[in-house]
């Protein structure tokens, strides 16, 4: 697993704008820390959802090795609402988050999100079952310019049309 990044960390030119790496169970957090350190200083485009090592302290560590990410695929991942709250404060220019299927974060989350990356464009937040109208009132109201949103499979009982009418949301 960790054999993966080898090639990677030989390179003294290696310069990455976008990274994916999404599903692999044997990659582990201090290789992937290792190889962050190494080479997210340009990754602007950043997907590693499913992966079991993405925990809220490789997500901190996320944000101190990639400075500049605007979007993020986090989906599956074992995250909570500290991880994504220190993400959040220090991840300003994200345009784009995926954090569907991560069932521990809650409308704090989302709220610490549209408070802080008032630049979101797009936000995936499918089967995050603890999100709530909160969540959904927290990025129209704080994200000028959403574009798409899905809150699909979350426990959103009732959406005032009020706060669709002045967004053209997908």
């Amino acid at each position: 697993g960790d054999d993966l990044f080898a090639s990677f960390l030989q390179r003294t030119d290696l310069i990455l704008e976008q990274f994916a790496l999404s599903g692999f169970e044997n990659v582990t957090a201090n290789a992937l820390k290792h190889f962050l350190e190494h080479v997210g200083s340009n990754i602007k485009v950043l997907d590693l959802s499913e992966l079991q090592a993405i925990t809220d302290e490789v997500i901190e560590k996320v944000v101190d090795t990639c400075p500049s990410l605007e979007d993020v695929c986090l989906s599956h991942c074992k995250l909570t609402d500290q991880g994504i709250n220190r993400f959040c404060a220090k991840c300003r220019a994200l345009q784009s988050v995926n954090f569907s299927g991560c069932q521990d974060i809650t409308d704090d989350s989302v709220i610490a999100l549209s408070t802080n990356c008032s630049l979101l464009r797009k936000v995936q937040l499918s089967w995050c079952v603890k999100l709530t109208e909160k969540s959904v009132d927290a990025l129209v109201t704080n994200c000028q310019d959403l574009t798409f949103v899905d809150m699909s499979q979350c426990t959103i009982r009732h959406l005032p049309f009020e706060i669709l009418e002045h967004f053209s949301l997908q």
